[in-house]
């Protein structure tokens, strides 16, 4: 009759141990959710690489541009265009930011 008591008092304390560990995780949960508010400064990976080429992109057409800049400018789009911005050295993505500041003045 003492094993019997103590088998069922083992199987209530697992089953009490299952309900609290469910209730935790589910609490767990929803507690790391994160919404995105609509005036997020996030900005996707893909719509920033797509904002850098169309900015870029600008200077392709631009006369202002002398010659061989614009030789140069269409070479490294070409490269962006086919590897993404990132494939670009530093160096010539600050080239192409510092020919789009003068453009703008």
């Amino acid at each position: 009759m003492l094993t019997i008591l103590a088998l069922f008092a083992t199987a209530v304390v697992c089953l009490a141990l299952q309900l609290w560990m469910l209730r935790f995780h589910r609490r767990r949960l929803t507690a790391r959710r994160r919404v995105e508010l609509p005036n997020s400064h996030y900005v996707p990976v893909a719509v920033a690489r797509r904002a850098i080429l169309e900015r870029w992109a600008q200077l392709r057409d631009d006369p202002s541009i002398h010659p061989l800049n614009r030789e140069e400018v269409s070479r490294l789009l070409a490269i962006a265009e086919a590897s993404g911005p990132e494939a670009l050295p530093p160096r010539a993505r600050q080239f192409l930011d510092a020919l789009e500041r003068i453009r703008q003045r």
